[in-house]
């Protein structure tokens, strides 16, 4: 992102991600929230977390994929609407 555009462009753009993505954001977080609500923390429950993270960058990165093909966020009408505008 550039600076000196629309400041509240980088909130638009996580917005639409987050509404893209409610389902596996939600399974993250509950996995997060039961990791810390068992209290143990070691390299098995850090294993459980980076995993989990993973799939959520994963299964997020797919929708743009597989809407046009390229990956192009600018595409995707969710994404775009919530991209700034550049004046030349």
């Amino acid at each position: 992102m550039q600076s000196g555009g629309d400041a509240r462009a980088p909130e638009a753009c996580i917005d639409a991600w987050m509404g893209l993505n409610a389902t596996p954001i939600e399974r993250c977080r509950r996995v997060m929230a039961d990791i810390e609500a068992g209290g143990v923390f070691n390299l098995a429950t850090l294993s459980v977390a980076l995993r989990e993270m993973r799939n959520l960058l994963q299964s997020s990165a797919q929708p743009v994929l597989s809407r046009n093909g390229r990956g192009d966020a600018a595409q995707v009408p969710e994404l775009r609407a919530a991209l700034p505008t550049h004046a030349p």
